[in-house]
């Protein structure tokens, strides 16, 4: 909603990606639109603008938690006992979801809402 009302072709194709893509595809789609919000100029006192800076802090956290929980059952699956039992046994291995630093950065001359 925020591209296709403020901000360039660009940006809200960006975002048309991300949303469309698939799941191989996803991890790419949303780097670019990553990306792409770095490069505007985001007012916190604008309800979108102040709406896409909330999820980006969410999802930072979100991939954070995610991180931990995949590097704890990687360290789990590789424990002896586990092993010896085949315990994860016909199970995919827990995958990293690599993306860049969501977080997006309000400009020090504007005033965080």
């Amino acid at each position: 909603v925020l591209a296709e009302r403020r901000f360039g072709v660009e940006l809200y194709a960006a975002a048309r990606v991300a949303l469309d893509a698939g799941p191989d595809e996803r991890e790419a789609a949303e780097n670019d639109l990553t990306r792409q919000l770095r490069g505007v100029q985001l007012d916190p006192a604008d309800p979108d603008s102040a709406a896409v800076i909330a999820a980006s802090r969410r999802l930072a956290l979100s991939r954070q938690v995610h991180t931990d929980l995949v590097r704890d059952a990687r360290s789990a699956r590789s424990r002896p006992l586990v092993r010896v039992l085949r315990m994860g046994r016909g199970r995919q291995w827990p995958r990293y979801f690599d993306i860049d630093d969501p977080t997006l950065v309000v400009p020090a001359d504007v005033p965080a809402a």
